[in-house]
């Protein structure tokens, strides 16, 4: 692909993407076999559509409250994730107490466990972690969802974005997005079916929303170079043998040297430096393209 042909978004997007590799959805209708309604939601479409740009996908329904609690510590870890409005599972108040508090004073009850895991992944992004989340809901009301989570999420720097139904705290973009329900239009007023979206657009959504929160030369640069680090791991783990303990302990020996992990890292880094040098990664290109899209 020549990126001379592309704009320097194009080719922020393009790099998002080749980054993005794991999805998790959570939506307590995905495997339900139910008659159809609102918030269905289809597992099998929505993984196959992943599935056709690459990317590892994994839907979890949960049918109690508890279960929310290993899936938040899993949420921390993923790239994207997405979250129906309204999870309709029983509280769990016969089982011993989740760690996820629920949100008993927001003003819409269907927001109780979607807001609660929300603000945990926002605060696990406090220390810089860029996270996209979409909520996505076979709801219509979606100018209050998006105010309920503004006013619920306290931070000092989230901001509101009426118009894309998005709410921005720091790094992390939370998009408010509806089901899209074939021959089916109940949402009122036109504008938002602006914000309808079908399963097999769902990728291309989250590719390049996220890519809007990293489009940049030093994040392109970062994502990428953690790309190539990432599809190398096989081959930098074979560099690094355990066959080479043996010699590695006796060239420690033999040259007096106190800090083993001081030389490690050297060499760690220096094989890291190498294999990005190797990369595709054209910073001059990208410049000059950055430059174009600025003027």
């Amino acid at each position: 692909m020549e990126e001379t042909q592309h704009t320097f978004t194009e080719i922020s997007q393009r790099i998002a993407d080749d980054f993005l590799s794991t999805i998790v959805f959570i939506d307590e209708c995905a495997y339900k076999q139910a008659p159809e309604n609102d918030n269905d939601f289809d597992a099998k479409t929505v993984t196959d559509a992943f599935a056709k740009k690459g990317k590892i996908c994994s839907v979890f329904a949960p049918e109690k409250a508890t279960d929310l609690d290993n899936i938040c510590s899993m949420l921390f870890k993923a790239d994207a994730i997405v979250l129906d409005w309204r999870l309709n599972i029983p509280d769990d108040k016969s089982q011993p107490s989740t760690d996820l508090e629920t949100d008993s004073d927001s003003d819409d009850e269907r927001g109780q466990y979607t807001i609660p895991i929300i603000q945990q992944i926002v605060q696990d992004a406090e220390n810089g972690k860029v996270k996209l989340i979409v909520v996505y809901t076979g709801e219509t009301d979606l100018n209050n969802i998006c105010q309920n989570l503004f006013d619920r999420i306290q931070s000092a720097n989230k901001q509101q974005l009426n118009d894309r139904l998005e709410v921005k705290i720091n790094n992390v973009k939370i998009l408010v997005r509806a089901k899209y329900k074939e021959g089916k239009y109940s949402h009122s007023g036109d504008s938002l079916k602006q914000f309808m979206v079908k399963y097999e657009e769902l990728p291309d959504l989250i590719v390049n929303e996220f890519s809007s929160l990293t489009t940049g030369l030093l994040p392109n640069f970062a994502l990428q170079s953690i790309t190539e680090i990432r599809n190398s791991t096989s081959k930098i783990l074979g560099v690094f043998s355990k066959d080479l303990d043996p010699a590695f302990l006796g060239h420690c020996s033999l040259t007096c040297i106190d800090d083993g992990a001081e030389l490690l890292s050297e060499v760690f880094g220096t094989a890291i430096t190498e294999l990005i040098d190797t990369s595709s990664i054209n910073l001059n290109e990208w410049v000059n393209r950055w430059i174009e899209q600025i003027s």
